[in-house]
């Protein structure tokens, strides 16, 4: 089972894949700096993945593509699941999803939810050498105001959002 979703602001995760082996499943994230955790878990893990997907009807994703010209900067998801009796799941969307989709989403988060604590908690920049970090001007405004939006992420608001300059 893989599955990610992107949209206009940063993920920390940005793929989870899920994968059956001889000691369980596997769990596998990539964290949205392209970093690639991986841990072991029972194979309990999978059957509830897999309940996810009966008790929502995810089966009938199969072949979903759906897309909203009209959405200008918004997010899109893709899905891929191989069952154990050979049923495969393909969907995918930008702006558009199928029925369940948030509850869907939401309930897979919760379920790897320890597994994504502890990669973003092994995560540290200085693994690959020098810290990095990443800024975002927004040059035009009159004033910026900086916030740490985390993992090393800078950003800039405008005056009329800055809460010091507010009238």
């Amino acid at each position: 089972l893989e599955f990610w979703e992107q949209g206009s602001y940063i993920q920390p995760i940005s793929r989870t894949c899920l994968t059956r082996t001889p000691e369980g499943t596997r769990v596998e994230l990539e964290l949205y700096h392209e970093e690639v955790y991986q841990e072991q878990a029972g194979p309990e893990l999978l059957e509830q993945a897999k309940a996810i997907l009966e008790e929502y009807g995810v089966g009938g994703w199969a072949g979903f593509s759906g897309h909203d010209p009209n959405v200008l900067d918004g997010s899109s998801f893709r899905l891929e699941a191989a069952l154990a009796d050979g049923t495969r799941i393909e969907a995918h969307g930008e702006n558009r999803f199928p029925p369940n989709y948030r509850d869907v989403m939401s309930a897979l988060d919760d379920l790897t939810a320890a597994a994504q604590k502890n990669a973003l908690q092994q995560y540290t920049p200085k693994q690959k050498g020098a810290h990095h970090e990443t800024t975002i001007l927004k040059t035009n405004a009159p004033c910026q105001c900086p916030f740490d939006a985390g993992y090393g992420v800078h950003l800039f608001a405008p005056q009329r959002l800055c809460g010091e300059h507010r009238n």
